[in-house]
């Protein structure tokens, strides 16, 4: 066996110039540690629009500092499906104008590499839904309702 002093020296005796392929390698980590950084980056959006949704489920606060609603069972629906979990199920989908605002707020908030198309489709599905059983002016003055109201927006 080689004495510690011994492997140093047939190390560094074996090493090379870089060559392009490990200038390649190096330029992989940069790009490895480039997408590391998206990934924390997301995660941390994640945690900052689900820790104070999750202080808000089963709850319905509605106050000037927080503002309207973006919790309950359909917008909870909407957000599962955006994290993918499964689709919201018929019984899932909002009842009135005023869980549809709720799923517009939740979308609204949703950090945007969660706001895919799937989750997208889903909230057009709870529009026609709405838009069928409440009318087109109603859900119009939804959507302008959630737009306007204080917290539906991140920030």
């Amino acid at each position: 066996m080689l004495a510690s002093s011994e492997v140093d020296r047939v190390d560094v005796a074996g090493v090379n110039p870089p060559s392009v392929r490990d200038r390649g390698l190096e330029e992989n980590n940069v790009n490895i540690s480039q997408i590391k950084g998206r990934q924390i980056k997301r995660l941390e959006a994640d945690v900052e629009f689900l820790l104070p949704r999750a202080g808000a489920a089963n709850r319905c606060v509605i106050s000037e500092e927080r503002g309207c609603r973006d919790t309950g069972i359909s917008s909870n629906a909407l957000v599962r499906a955006a994290y993918g979990g499964e689709i919201p199920r018929e019984d899932e989908y909002p009842s009135d104008p005023s869980d549809m605002c709720a799923c517009l707020r939740a979308w609204r908030k949703l950090p945007p590499h969660r706001q895919s198309k799937r989750a997208h489709d889903i909230l057009e599905s709870y529009k026609c839904l709405i838009g069928q059983k409440w009318g087109k002016d109603k859900l119009a003055e939804c959507i302008r309702h959630a737009e306007i109201t204080p917290g539906s927006s991140r920030g």
